[in-house]
């Protein structure tokens, strides 16, 4: 916890880049950042709450996986086709 806690106050942008490189903390502080906005975006496109909590789920998994997105509006545009495509 912590190690959570030094990532806290860090801007999304320095997050974003030591998640590129590795850090799995950094990638958790930005999950628990972003969790709460996106499943609340998620919801107004459903009404399926475990629907809703897979696709932000699905996204995450992406973004880790792709490392190679911009963070910004793309989570929201990513979160959109996950929709899209289910």
């Amino acid at each position: 916890m912590k190690e959570l806690n030094q990532y806290s106050e860090k801007a999304d942008a320095l997050l974003w880049e030591k998640m590129i490189g590795g850090d799995k903390v950094a990638f958790e502080q930005l999950y628990r950042r972003y969790y709460s906005p996106l499943i609340s975006y998620a919801l107004s496109l459903s009404f399926d709450e475990g629907f809703a909590k897979d696709c932000i789920q699905d996204l995450f998994i992406k973004i880790f996986l792709s490392k190679s997105l911009n963070l910004s509006s793309k989570l929201l545009f990513m979160l959109e086709l996950i929709f899209i495509g289910r």
